[in-house]
């Protein structure tokens, strides 16, 4: 990207929940492989061809979001957040989204 001129850059999903869970119970992990999926989903199907996922942690997905600007980034980061709150199926999944450019 560097080498072509073009800026890249690196969101992070974080899937919360609104109640309290202890994050070591059956109930929490339950919660985040049901609210991965339905990310995952959203991702693969929402994203444009040339941008990068991977799971980050067992509650978060990384993205790499190539030939964008800032302003960009946050659009594709809130149209997510808009589908994945359309299709989850849990009201008390909460997703945070923090993007930075790639150095």
């Amino acid at each position: 990207a560097k080498r072509l001129g073009i800026s890249v850059y690196c969101g992070l999903i974080t899937v919360k929940s609104t109640r309290s869970i202890p994050a070591e119970s059956e109930a929490y992990r339950k919660f985040c492989a049901v609210s991965m999926e339905q990310l995952k989903e959203v991702l693969v199907h929402h994203l444009r061809a040339g941008d990068v996922i991977a799971r980050y942690s067992p509650s978060q997905y990384v993205l790499l979001i190539p030939g964008t600007d800032y302003e960009g980034g946050l659009l594709a980061l809130q149209r997510i957040c808009n589908h994945f709150y359309e299709l989850s199926c849990d009201p008390h999944a909460k997703l945070i989204c923090n993007i930075r450019e790639m150095e």
